[in-house]
Formats: structure tokens, C-alpha cells, sequence
């Protein structure tokens, strides 16, 4: 028996000194948004995410949605062309890989958990859409005869806007989202019940707005300003 026992003691040493051992909480939710927002490290995301592929496929989905929804958009009108619509997805999501930025929070963890909030400094997109319709506003003013001619007007909007994208401001009130993490065999989790908040986490980022019925509200008001100011500047 003692001659078996010292044949398996080297390896189970072995096995227990292979044993991955999980990277700190705040390095998990710190590399979980280098691969959400600013799509890098993509390699040791897989490493230390054991549902890194499930994840991947939400974190694409998120920026693809946003990505249609915002050409949609643009291309209301047929004088928008995908490809312009594009070119100025494209600026906007440089624009939020150069300017926003984010801390993180562990606010709780244990053996098997990690709760963790991130504090994020997001663009403003309704600001964005707001500057861009008020550009149009006093073009109209200074040429009332943009007013009655569609092309104008799209023409117009679309000059406004490929300026103001290069020029987005970031929102001036931080967004707070909050996940929890799970470890699992030495690497870290987030549960797909959890996608919601995976989505509101990207649009945090792109937009300022902590969920897509907020950022609803917000661009609902911005249409309702400029249009109650076109109104009554036409109406003069």
C-alpha cells in the first residue's frame, strides 16, 4: 500500500498545482468591457470566461442591433444611402471607444460570487440628436426655402450631423449598471438571465442612457422640442 500511496501522491500534487485559480474580481469585470465596448483583448476574455462564447454572441448582437436601429433611423428617408448611413454608425462608435470611459465597483463578493457596478461616463446621444435637429432649425431660419424642399432638408440634417458626431459630447450624469459575476472552475461567469443588463451595459456606453425605454423618453422630448420650434418659427 505505501508503494501505491507514493505513486499517486506526485499526482495529485500535480493536478492541484494546475488548478487555474480565478483573476480578481475587479480584472474580470475590467476585461468583460474591454471586449463588450471596446472590442479588444477578445484572447483572455475566452481565458477567464467560461461562457465566453454565449457572451460573445450577445455583446455582437448588442452592437449590431444598435448599429440597425441607428441606420433606421438615418435611412427614413430615401435620400440616406447605407453606405452614408454607415460612415456615421462608424464615427459614432469611434467616437465612444475615444471619449467614454468607466470605473469599477466590487461591491460584494464571496467563493462562488462577485457584485459588481460599474460607474460609467457614456456619450450623449439625445444631446447628439438634439444639437444636430437645432442645426437645421436655424439653417431653416436663414433660408426659409429649405423648409419646403425634402432633399434640402436631408442634405442639410446630414451635413449638421457629420460634424456634430466628430464633436459628441459625453453625458454629464454617470450611469450605474450592475452584474453579478459567478466563478467557475477558475474562471469567472455571467448568467444568461443577466442579458438584459448586458445590453443596457453597451447602451450605457453609447448612448448616456441606462436602458432603451429611457433613451425612448429622451429622444421622444428632444423631437418634441425642435418640432414645437419649427412650427413656430414657420408659422412667423
Amino acid at each position: 500500500m505505501k508503494k501505491i500511496f507514493l505513486l499517486l501522491l506526485p499526482l495529485a500534487f500535480i493536478f492541484t498545482a494546475c488548478a487555474k485559480e480565478t483573476i480578481p474580481a475587479e480584472d474580470g469585470a475590467t476585461l468583460f468591457i474591454n471586449r463588450l465596448v471596446y472590442d479588444k483583448d477578445s484572447e483572455s476574455f475566452e481565458e477567464n470566461f467560461s461562457d465566453s462564447k454565449a457572451l460573445k454572441e450577445v455583446m455582437d448582437k448588442n452592437a449590431a442591433d444598435f448599429k440597425e436601429n441607428f441606420k433606421k433611423g438615418l435611412m427614413s428617408t430615401s435620400t440616406v444611402t447605407d453606405e452614408q448611413a454607415d460612415t456615421f454608425y462608424n464615427a459614432l462608435y469611434s467616437q465612444m471607444q475615444d471619449k467614454t470611459s468607466y470605473t469599477v465597483e466590487v461591491k460584494a463578493e464571496n467563493d462562488e460570487t462577485a457584485q459588481v457596478t460599474y460607474h460609467i461616463t457614456g456619450l450623449d446621444y439625445p444631446a447628439l440628436i438634439k444639437k444636430t435637429d437645432e442645426d437645421l432649425l436655424a439653417a431653416i431660419k436663414g433660408d426659409n426655402s429649405i423648409a419646403k424642399d425634402d432633399n434640402k432638408i436631408m442634405a442639410t440634417t446630414l451635413s449638421a450631423l457629420e460634424k456634430n458626431v466628430q464633436d459628441v459630447s459625453l453625458n454629464e450624469e454617470v450611469t450605474d449598471i450592475t452584474l453579478v459575476f459567478t466563478k467557475n472552475k477558475g474562471q469567472w461567469s455571467v448568467t444568461q438571465d443577466q442579458s438584459k443588463k448586458v445590453t443596457d451595459l453597451y447602451l450605457a456606453f453609447v448612448t448616456g442612457a441606462k436602458d432603451q425605454a429611457t433613451l425612448n423618453e429622451q429622444l421622444t422630448q428632444v423631437g418634441d422640442e425642435v418640432n414645437a420650434a419649427l412650427e413656430a418659427e414657420l408659422g412667423k
